[in-house]
């Protein structure tokens, strides 16, 4: 499940960014991504009984219910806007960083049975792997904005050129939070791809 940033702006603003952005492509600085994985306490001697803990002790709460684990993107966007001599104004110094963090549950070891820990291995490999799609789409998001603020430049004065491309980002991070949702919708949060424990193993 990812925690996402929405802005209400029309996809124009990215045609005409992409459209603008036209000058040579040499080699662009890389986004800083800062990736770390989290995790919270769960316990239980079945699968039964870590699902119930699982749900009671999770810190992913919203108004749609609770989940197991959750990936928090977060973006910070830097640059500077320089007037260019023959009119029009140019981006530089642009900086992108991505912190990216996943919340997982992680199991203490018991005592379980081998199937026990054989159903929560299959489980939280499940999880982790639909938690790295959302994870993986803010990455493509912070190489994205980093592309398109690359080298830009544009007729238009500085004061304009920032307004569209703080639009333009604005944007970028709200189709991320669209596929995020869509994603989350298509897989029942990951269920369809593996990512619930079954109940009878002991």
């Amino acid at each position: 499940m990812p925690i996402k940033w929405r802005a209400p702006l029309r996809k124009a603003i990215l045609l005409t960014l992409g459209i603008v952005a036209a000058s040579p492509v040499y080699a662009q600085p890389e986004p800083i991504i800062n990736f770390n994985i989290q995790h919270y306490s769960v316990s239980g001697l079945t699968t039964g009984e870590i699902s119930k803990s699982v749900f009671q002790n999770t810190p992913v709460k919203g108004a749609f219910g609770r989940y197991g684990a959750v990936t928090h993107n977060r973006f910070t966007t830097n640059y500077s806007s320089v007037a260019m001599a023959q009119g029009g104004c140019e981006v530089k110094n642009a900086l992108i960083q991505l912190d990216s963090t996943i919340v997982l549950p992680q199991l203490i070891e018991a005592g379980q049975s081998e199937a026990v820990m054989a159903e929560w291995g299959r489980y939280i490999g499940a999880l982790r792997a639909h938690e790295m799609m959302h994870a993986n789409n803010g990455k493509y998001t912070a190489e994205t904005l980093a592309s398109r603020l690359y080298d830009f430049k544009t007729a238009l004065p500085c004061v304009q050129m920032r307004a569209m491309l703080d639009q333009a980002v604005n944007q970028l991070i709200q189709n991320m939070g669209d596929f995020d949702t869509k994603l989350d919708m298509q897989t029942e949060h990951g269920k369809s791809q593996g990512a619930f424990l079954r109940p009878d193993f002991r």
